[in-house]
């Protein structure tokens, strides 16, 4: 078990060997989803535009995926938020911006999403290390092109027909996926277990990763765990 004061770094190793009987893991990323693959299924585990695809996989893989966890993830209609909207109407400005400014304009809009300022230098480095490459102005406006949360509120019907292990986990600080979504997400989804991390804002992975490994253990210890799906 990880403590407080775990980086994520650290943490990773952890998540990556909770679960003996998978096999070609891969982590989970500052926005991303870890998909595991065994024997008989897989779980899925993501955050933020991961927690999205988690549900997705979840959802329209129902008989091969064991597991599902969603760490302040895109969820119903409640992304993209008001500040990537106005970017997405921008784009046609957006992909004329060079790399310099594509990377001096994310990491000031990034530091906010952290309830512990002293961890964010990390993560924030390594998600605008890419978008300091030439370029990086046109594949924002492309990525900012697909944002759109009808993928989503498609799958949204299907949440309460899950009979999967489910663990929800959400920073009490965040403000762009607000706790509503949260509350909403662990409602829907069949016996699903809803953690608050109460001094974590968004990025909860660096925040306090121990409570993501946390969530994943707890995954791995109720596999199997008969739920009971909506009808």
């Amino acid at each position: 078990m990880s403590s407080p004061s775990t980086s994520w770094g650290t943490a990773t190793p952890t998540i990556l060997t909770a679960g003996r009987r998978t096999s070609r893991p891969r982590p989970l990323t500052s926005c991303g989803c870890s998909t595991r693959s065994g024997a008989t299924g897989s779980w899925s585990f993501g955050h933020d535009l991961g927690g999205g695809i988690a549900q997705i996989l979840a959802t329209t893989s129902s008989e091969r995926v064991l597991a599902l966890g969603v760490v302040d993830g895109v969820c119903f209609d409640g992304w993209p938020v008001p500040v990537v909207k106005a970017m997405k109407l921008a784009w046609p400005l957006v992909r004329l911006l060079p790399a310099s400014a594509v990377a001096a304009a994310l990491v000031p809009a990034l530091r906010p999403l952290f309830g512990h300022g002293e961890r964010a230098g990390e993560f924030i480095e390594r998600f605008v290390e890419p978008w300091r490459r030439r370029g990086s102005g046109r594949l924002l406006a492309q990525h900012l092109r697909t944002l759109d949360s009808v993928y989503t509120q498609a799958v949204a019907p299907f949440l309460p027909q899950l009979a999967i292990p489910t663990e929800v986990v959400w920073g009490r600080k965040d403000h762009q996926m607000k706790q509503r979504y949260g509350q909403r997400l662990a409602r829907t989804v069949p016996g699903a277990r809803l953690t608050w991390v109460e001094d974590a804002s968004h990025f909860v992975p660096a925040d306090r990763p121990d409570e993501v490994v946390r969530a994943v253990e707890a995954l791995i210890s109720r596999l199997g765990e008969p739920t009971t799906p909506d009808r």
